[in-house]
Parts: structure tokens; sequence; C-alpha cells
């Protein structure tokens, strides 16, 4: 990645405390020997030449500084990472030392640095590793940096903001998922999944370790007892049914500046979470996102397929849902073919043939997971 070096968008100069007692001090000792001749006038008038001759040092030191911006990057939402910020030094001024480099354009003096320069060296380049943590999903096209140095004499901080282009991705966190409060293992074993019989056309594959959900029936005790954990034996026969969720971009919920809440947050976090355990078990899950721009993707059970489903979901937006809008999301959702079929939402109330599994209330408004139901015409009529 060649980009361009980053020039600063706004210098600033401003006293430092040992700058204000150092020209306080200096005009205290001139009015004091004021009286006494101007020899003894000397050192004061040293000190404030000094302070006068600093101020313009201080200021070119990081008006010549220039910053690249770091490679394109795909990183977790609130995991801390690192990455490498190189600053250089153009023109022939005074090359500046001891450089803070602060998150946010305005931010205050005393928060924790992102990292330390201890010396750029004049027409050079330093480069220095620095921590960074996303907070929320999404694109970040824009990294807003602060540069400050007191250099040479401590009495002056200069200042240099800079706005530097970048290509990240941040995925959505994922949600833990709790047994007990999602009734997936209840679910499972309703429908036959967990607990189910081996099957006579079912033949022996491979030991794997144990995932939640195997049966106490596919356990091999004697490689269990030899491994110190527990190892179960991969049977091929039928296929599993492809897993089936919903997430709904439309909420009910007020929407902030960043254009989500917090409800459609945890929806989306719990999304993650339910594809990624599908991953885990081997099974394929077909996603599909009914928001403002819809799609659907189908998630093997592979780590590449779901950073791409990951990737994905990082970049959705909530629009508010209106009772137009509802209406026909109603019917639209109504037709889901497949019982069983999770929709997560994070909706106060939503109508239809969606039995609740999970509600989850927060300052946002509410995370739903639910189950397609079928409706009482279709269980009713003969089983194909």
């Amino acid at each position: 990645m060649n980009e361009p070096a980053v020039r600063p968008v706004r210098t600033s100069l401003a006293w430092t405390p040992s700058g204000r007692a150092a020209l306080l001090v200096a005009l205290s000792l001139l009015a004091a020997t004021a009286p006494f001749g101007s020899m003894l006038a000397v050192f004061p008038a040293c000190i404030l030449l000094a302070l006068a001759l600093s101020a313009p040092l201080a200021w070119l030191g990081v008006r010549n500084l220039r910053l690249r911006p770091p490679a394109a990057r795909t990183v977790r939402s609130g995991v801390l990472f690192d990455f490498p910020l190189r600053v250089e030094h153009v023109g022939w001024g005074v090359a500046p030392r001891d450089l803070l480099v602060f998150a946010g354009a305005d931010g205050p003096t005393t928060s924790r640095p992102l990292a330390w320069v201890e010396h750029v060296p004049a027409r050079g380049q330093a480069t220095v590793p620095c921590e960074w943590r996303t907070r929320r999903r999404g694109r970040r096209t824009k990294l807003e940096l602060r540069v400050a140095s007191t250099f040479p004499l401590g009495w002056w901080q200069a200042s240099a903001r800079f706005d530097a282009p970048i290509d990240w991705l941040s995925l959505p966190r994922v949600a833990r998922l709790d047994f007990d409060d999602l009734e997936l293992r209840r679910r499972r074993r309703e429908q036959g999944r967990v607990a189910h019989a081996r099957r006579g056309d079912d033949e022996f594959y491979a030991l794997r370790d144990a995932r939640p959900g195997d049966s106490p029936h596919w356990v091999h005790w004697r490689s269990s007892a030899r491994r110190g954990k527990l190892v179960v034996r991969e049977l091929r026969g039928e296929e599993r049914p492809e897993k089936r969720v919903t997430l709904l971009g439309w909420t009910d919920r007020r929407i902030g500046a960043n254009g989500t809440n917090d409800a459609f947050e945890h929806a989306v976090a719990l999304t993650a979470a339910l594809v990624e355990r599908h991953a885990r078990q081997g099974e394929a899950t077909h996603l599909r996102f009914e928001g403002p721009e819809p799609w659907s993707l189908r998630v093997p059970s592979s780590r590449a397929a779901v950073q791409a489903m990951l990737a994905r979901l990082a970049i959705v937006e909530c629009k508010p849902l209106t009772a137009a809008k509802a209406t026909k999301l109603e019917s639209s959702l109504a037709r889901e073919p497949l019982q069983g079929a999770l929709l997560v939402h994070g909706c106060a109330k939503w109508n239809g043939r969606w039995r609740v599994l999970n509600r989850r209330s927060n300052e946002g408004g509410h995370v739903v997971l639910a189950e397609r139901v079928p409706s009482r015409a279709k269980s009713a009529g003969p089983a194909s």
C-alpha cells in the first residue's frame, strides 16, 4: 500500500504549565531588578527571549510532520489490535522529539496516548506500533489523530491534527448463546436432531472432538479415555436440512446519529452467533437479511464462509419501521417455507406465526429470537 503522506489539517500552539511558570518568574525578576540597574535584568531578559524563540521552533516542528495511512485490514469489534504508524519529517526545520500520538482530533492531553515517538530524524521517518479498539462494527474510512510535542524547552505545546484515510472493516461481535435461555437444546430434542437413534444406513466416517448438542450415544469412550477429552463418532448418512436464519433490518425504536441502535446491534451479534454455531456443528445456514437493501447468503460449514458472513453483517443498516412496511413485511415473512426457521429482530412488537424463544430487554429496546411455527391448516394436512 503506497498511499501519499497526509499533511496536518490544523496546527495549534498553547502554553504549558512550566511555560506559564517561566513567564511569571521572568516578569517577577524583571520587576524586582528594575530599580538596581540594567545588568541585573539580563537573566530575566534571557528567559523571555527563550520563551519567544521556542514558540516558532515548536510550531514548525509539528507543522513539518507527515503521516502515512495504515494499511487496510479486517478487525473484530471490541478487540484490541496493533497497527504500525509511520511518521515522516519534511523541510529544513528542527526535527521534534518526544512526540505523543492521541486518538481523536480534540482529545484531552491527559488521556492515554496511543504511541510515543522518541525522535524523528530531520527529513527522515520513524515507525511506532499503536493500539486501537473499534467500538462498533462497520467500515471506517477516516482515522483522526493528534500529534503533540513540547520540544525544545517544554514551555510550549505544539499540536497537529491529522485525518488519515483508512479502510478498516470492523466485524460484528458474536453474542454468547445460553442453551437454557434460548431453549435450543429443547427444540432440538423435540425435532429429533440431537438424541436421535442411529439409522441403519449410517456408516462410520471418522472420530472428532465432541461439540455441544452431540448425543451421548456417539461418544467413543476408549478414545476419550486415551486422549483425555470427549471424542465422538462421525457418521456418514443422510445430510441434515439446511438451517434458515432471518435478520430483520427494520426497527420501531429510535435510531441514533450513527444509523443504528443498541437493539439492532444485539440482534446482529445474536445472528452471527447462531450462524457461527451452525458452522461449528458442520451444518450449512441460509442467512437472509430483510432490510433497506435485502440480500441472502448461503453459509457452508467453513471458516472462510463464516468470515464472509461476518463481513456482510458488518455493513448492514437499520431503518425505521412504518405501519405500511410492517404489513408488507409480515406477509413476506409468512411465506417462510421451513418449519423451525429463526427470526432475529429488535422490534418491541411483532405479529405473525413466530414463537418467541428469547426476549432480551435493554435501553434501546428488545432483542427477540423467534421460531417459525406452522399454521393450523398446514399442520392438519397429511404429511408429505
